[in-house]
């Protein structure tokens, strides 16, 4: 029990999800420090969370995969 709940922090908590989640906070409690419109916030969150989390992760996986092949 205790190691699925470390799992889902660790998951949570990850690195390359911070930025996400600052963009989130912003967006919802000072959206006048993004100077966006709110009806814009949910794009600019996934453009920053796939320059900041999906592709990184994209890259280590091929890595990875690349690494093995050769």
């Amino acid at each position: 029990m205790v190691r699925v709940a470390a799992k889902i922090i660790s998951f949570a908590f990850h690195p390359l999800l911070l930025a996400t989640y600052l963009i989130l906070m912003l967006g919802i409690y000072f959206p006048a420090l993004l100077m966006i419109p709110s009806q814009n916030l949910m794009l600019v969150t996934l453009i920053v969370f796939v320059f900041t989390f999906a592709f990184p992760v994209m890259y280590l996986l091929v890595y990875r995969w690349w690494s093995q092949a050769g």
